[in-house]
């Protein structure tokens, strides 16, 4: 799903968006960039910038004890340069990411064997 973020700061589609709707006043979103093979960095910038946009954006909409309350002041963020992962969290206070990525070998004795790469998946 293709996804927006309009802000002051950032203006840019997001590559993947995952939203959960809560309630009728509360949702959750995931805004997934797709980073560039060694400027990892750089993709975990324009990710806060579009979490921070985000974040804005909806605290604009609605007001601030509505859309958001102590709980739930946060965005999740992920930058993926599809073998390596950081997860990243939005708060406007402060900005959490892994200390180290999550690294997956993607080989092709792996998708040799359908049922190991699907274990798990619902």
């Amino acid at each position: 799903m293709s996804f927006e973020v309009i802000g002051e700061e950032a203006t840019e589609r997001v590559d993947f968006a995952i939203k959960k709707i809560m309630d009728s006043l509360n949702e959750e979103l995931v805004c997934i960039t797709e980073g560039k093979q060694n400027q990892e960095v750089l993709g975990i910038m324009q990710n806060v910038m579009q979490l921070e946009s985000s974040y804005h954006t909806n605290k604009r909409k609605r007001k601030a004890s509505e859309a958001f309350d102590d709980d739930f002041n946060y965005l999740y963020g992920i930058v993926t340069t599809a073998t390596d992962w950081y997860l990243i969290m939005y708060t406007p206070e402060r900005i959490y990411c892994t200390k180290a990525d999550y690294h997956i070998d993607l080989t092709e004795d792996i998708l040799d064997d359908d049922a190991k790469l699907c274990q798990g998946a619902k």
